[in-house]
């Protein structure tokens, strides 16, 4: 039996006897928030209606996810929905702060975004959190040059790296 508890500031909604989620309370009239997590799969198999999505805002988990989206309308003017629901995707399954810490990484480098960059970058950074620890000069190295980036180059005050 589902069961949804009321609280002043949130609700909960419970599966038998376990919490299954907690959401905040929205007051006022035409109030909505939407996770992307629970719309993620229709929208990848329907990616025409992204564009056209009423609550398409809500579906920009942080502002860099918003960054991705308008770089990838510049850089593929009739594919760019297609490219950010599969990173979308990625984030739901994955792992959302692998994926924005990838839109970040990608933006500093100032490379042509797509889905299979984001894709090669989140699963070498996933591979690396199984490798012995190092210093963060030597990870940033390995990150760009597994995932295909050139090496990162030497500043003046800069710790250096292999």
């Amino acid at each position: 039996m589902v069961e949804v508890r009321l609280y002043v500031g949130h609700l909960e909604v419970w599966y038998g006897q376990k919490k299954v989620e907690a959401l905040p309370r929205l007051r006022g009239r035409n109030q909505h928030r939407v996770n992307y997590r629970h719309v993620i799969d229709w929208l990848v198999r329907k990616p025409g209606a992204f564009a056209d999505y009423r609550y398409q805002a809500d579906l920009f988990p942080s502002s860099l996810f918003r960054v991705a989206y308008d770089r990838l309308k510049s850089h593929y003017a009739g594919g760019a929905d297609k490219q950010y629901l599969k990173i979308l995707e990625l984030a739901a399954k994955e792992s959302e702060a692998l994926v924005e810490a990838a839109i970040g990484r990608l933006c500093d480098l100032d490379q042509t975004l797509s889905f299979e960059r984001w894709r090669r970058w989140c699963s070498a950074a996933r591979s690396w959190r199984r490798l012995p620890p190092c210093g963060w000069t030597r990870w940033i190295w390995r990150l760009t040059t597994v995932a295909g980036w050139e090496r990162p180059r030497r500043r003046a005050g800069y710790g250096g790296g292999p």
